[in-house]
């Protein structure tokens, strides 16, 4: 941050250069931040270099509990890993794509499998007929990703899980839900549907550094 009476004398794209070449020092060879949008943020970041990726939309939710569909929805344990890495890899692929992105699917590891049976507890799964079709993280009052299998979307299983997430942090105590979707990802239309409101947009960028 640099106070209004001092910008537009260098001192912050000094200040910006010193922070690349200390993190470049320390391995880095990619950064990537976000703003919310505006002129000044973004002529400031493209004029040093960094390049548009994408815009994700901030959306909370601050009603009441929501109507759950009498599906099957459990905890997650470490038994159900792989089928839960499928759902959101391939999910997250097709969106990625679908919005203009370059993806590639994400591949199992340990150090995932690790930190889903860490944050077990915040995992929610649904499963019909003996199957995983859609998966749900939760952290602190957001909902940090939501998938569904792209062989059973477009059949309400986000909805069901989407409102079932919804009703754990209300029950949790939080007043307000909050979750963050990539601009042109459909499911933004269900936030919506559901009675998410879209607070403020923002732009990421990215830069190389090698």
């Amino acid at each position: 941050y640099v106070k209004p009476a001092k910008r537009k004398k260098g001192i912050g794209t000094a200040l910006l250069k010193h922070l690349e070449d200390t993190i470049r020092n320390v391995g880095v060879k990619e950064i990537v931040c976000d703003f919310r949008i505006n002129d000044v943020e973004k002529t400031f970041l493209y004029k040093n270099g960094y390049n548009y990726w994408f815009k994700s939309n901030f959306m909370t939710y601050n009603g009441s509990k929501l109507a759950v569909d009498n599906d099957e929805i459990i905890n997650y344990e470490d038994k159900y890993y792989h089928e839960c890495q499928k759902v959101f890899s391939e999910a997250f692929h097709k969106m990625r794509l679908s919005v203009g992105l370059d993806s590639t699917l994400s591949l199992p590891s340990d150090e995932e499998r690790n930190q889903y049976k860490e944050n077990a507890e915040n995992i929610f799964l649904l499963r019909k007929n003996g199957e995983i079709v859609a998966a749900v993280r939760l952290e602190a009052n957001e909902i940090d990703s939501l998938a569904v299998g792209v062989e059973h979307q477009h059949k309400g299983y986000g909805k069901a899980l989407l409102s079932y997430a919804v009703n754990r942090l209300l029950d949790k105590g939080y007043t307000t839900v909050a979750l963050w979707v990539v601009e042109g990802n459909s499911a933004k239309f269900l936030y919506e549907k559901v009675g998410f409101i879209k607070e403020r947009v923002h732009e990421f960028v990215v830069k190389g550094i090698k």
